[in-house]
């Protein structure tokens, strides 16, 4: 009963941020009653100047991403999705909309984030989308169009709208034809896209966020012991759309099989380019990006990593091979984590590897938490795993 409003911001992954990527467009759904009505999209400055930042962040925050740089972020609308833990991302923008008129006068009750990828899991059950101009999107191209396709033949500043006219189009279609087949085939989505962080919810009403956080739709860093998991999480720091172009993948080779003890595992995490010298000459320079202090850093993805150990257990060993700078030793927010900062080129590629010790109360085998790729799950190789005791 009553009003209930939510924020959707859409990430682009094409420009990573921890929890997935830069904000490009905000829209808004408001409940009166159990009827639904959808807000038009915005794009990220369009909702919100770039002179309204969030005021909230931690110390960690701040010193990390703010001043240390290599990009010192603003935290503007664009830039809170830069944090694994989605209640800190709703925390950011409920800072930037208090500032806001809107804020002024309307409650928010809540934020979806959600990405190209989960707008391709509505496209696929609720039917295609036309374009304007005659493009169709369907249920396997439309994540692609989203990351990559819109940037290199249409004028950037349509793109952020693009994301804002497929999803109102599909959040349109769930108000008015979702039958009962549709309902069961959303929701086994929705549970797998969160799974892999191409979807995330909070809710400021505590009631409904326990719910949340019953069901795994609220996206966080590593806290469970039992579930053992290491987290990866990467900010872009050369202005681009170069998510497209890089390629993750993780292999684990668990050690010690004859040990007691907690389970120790060794872990390769590789990071490729697959953008070609000759793209990174000839593509827009919105999507190859450009840092003014290397002239020559067309196609170069500068990623700043934060490794973060699983709940309980341990990182140790880490070797770098390729133009990576060795992990070191921080905190974010009472979390011990190591953090790095890599330049990949095109055609190149780096790898890190070290050691993983979980906790001895983990009941399962390690997992990966990442910053979601445009892919529509991590890679993940298991080379050796020990029989269950």
């Amino acid at each position: 009963e009553g009003k209930q409003t939510y924020a959707i911001l859409a990430m682009t992954p094409g420009e990573m941020r921890a929890s997935g990527g830069l904000i490009g467009a905000v829209g808004t759904v408001t409940i009166t009653d159990g009827k639904i009505e959808i807000g038009d999209f915005k794009s990220n400055l369009g909702f919100a100047g770039s002179n309204i930042v969030a005021r909230n962040l931690s110390e960690d925050e701040q010193r990390l991403y703010k001043e240390e740089g290599p990009m010192n972020m603003n935290y503007d609308i664009r830039d809170i999705a830069n944090s694994p833990a989605t209640v800190r991302v709703a925390d950011y923008f409920k800072d930037i909309w208090s500032q806001l008129r809107i804020g002024k006068n309307t409650e928010l009750n809540g934020i979806v984030l959600a990405d190209p990828l989960m707008v391709q899991s509505l496209v696929k059950v609720l039917g295609d989308v036309t374009l304007a101009d005659g493009t169709v999107l369907t249920g396997t191209n439309t994540a692609e169009f989203l990351i990559n396709t819109a940037y290199r033949e249409y004028p950037a500043g349509e793109t952020d709208a693009m994301f804002g006219t497929v999803a109102k189009a599909c959040i349109q279609r769930l108000t008015e034809d979702l039958d009962a087949g549709k309902m069961a085939r959303l929701a086994s989505e929705m549970f797998t896209l969160a799974h892999n962080r191409h979807l995330s919810l909070y809710s400021f009403d505590p009631t409904m966020q326990q719910l949340l956080w019953d069901t795994e739709l609220t996206n966080t860093f590593p806290l469970d012991e039992a579930k053992p998991k290491i987290g990866i999480y990467i900010t872009e720091n050369n202005p681009s759309k170069m998510g497209w172009y890089i390629k993750r993948s993780t292999k684990i080779t668990q050690l010690d099989c004859l040990e007691d003890g907690p389970a120790k595992y060794h872990v390769e995490y590789t990071i490729r380019n697959t953008m070609t010298d000759e793209e990174s000459k000839t593509l827009p320079q919105y999507i190859t990006g450009i840092r003014s202090e290397f002239p020559d850093s067309h196609g170069t993805s500068f990623e700043k990593i934060v490794f973060m150990p699983p709940a309980g257990g341990t990182m140790s060993d880490f070797e770098v091979t390729g133009n990576g700078a060795d992990p070191v030793a921080d905190s974010l927010n009472y979390r011990l984590i190591y953090t790095t900062i890599t330049q990949v080129q095109p055609e190149s590629e780096v790898t890190y590897s070290f050691d993983v010790t979980v906790s001895p109360d983990a009941k399962q085998k390690l997992g990966v938490d990442e910053t979601p790729t445009a892919s529509e799950k991590p890679d993940v190789t298991y080379v050796k795993q020990c029989p269950v005791q």
